[in-house]
């Protein structure tokens, strides 16, 4: 009898943890924390690029996050009806797609940058400066991507929505701007004034 107690006893065991791993959650080898994932596409660029969005891992891309999710009492809003919002990411993807010749689109600092850090092949334009907007991009439906500082700041958030208004119908809006670019290890250059 003892013999069949320490077998039945065994067996419980086994089908205890056999219904653990049954019904915990899986986790595939070297996995992140998924939060979101996110397809962007333009038929206008012709650019593709996929964002998975990660728990931040370290100072960089928590300093990342907190530019292109930061919003102050005086800041903008975190989203722009009828502007499609770009991370970090998703605009060196594109940037990297365009140099190959994969994509077209114009990048806008709205600070008027001239002298300061921006994103390399950027314009700066002021954000309230919507007829030079026109004069540089005349087809509205050019693929246009705004930003400024961060996400706390409203420069590309103003300029991106006059853009909208004026009838520009590819507007993208990288709410992180020059700050969470430095902070995600990217270069800058010198702003240039717009010709």
């Amino acid at each position: 009898m003892r013999p069949l107690m320490i077998a039945g006893g065994v067996f419980a065991v086994v089908a205890f943890v056999v219904l653990l791993v049954a019904i915990a959650p899986r986790h595939p080898a070297n996995a992140t924390n998924t939060t979101s994932d996110t397809n962007t596409t333009s038929d206008t660029t012709n650019a593709t690029t996929t964002d998975n969005t990660t728990t931040p891992a370290g100072p960089a891309d928590a300093a990342v996050a907190n530019y292109e999710t930061e919003v102050t009492p005086n800041g903008p809003p975190a989203t722009l009806e009828g502007a499609k919002i770009l991370s970090t990411p998703q605009l060196a993807q594109a940037m990297q797609n365009r140099e190959q010749g994969k994509a077209s689109f114009w990048l806008v600092d709205a600070r008027g940058c001239v002298g300061d850090p921006t994103v390399p092949t950027a314009i700066c334009l002021q954000h309230d400066n919507v007829g030079g907007l026109e004069a540089m991009i005349p087809d509205k439906s050019s693929a246009v991507v705004f930003f400024c500082l961060d996400g706390g700041a409203s420069e590309s958030y103003d300029f991106a929505a006059a853009a909208i208004q004026a009838g520009y119908t590819n507007v993208y809006w990288y709410r992180g701007g020059v700050n969470a670019w430095q902070a995600a290890g990217f270069s800058t250059q010198p702003g240039a004034e717009a010709h």
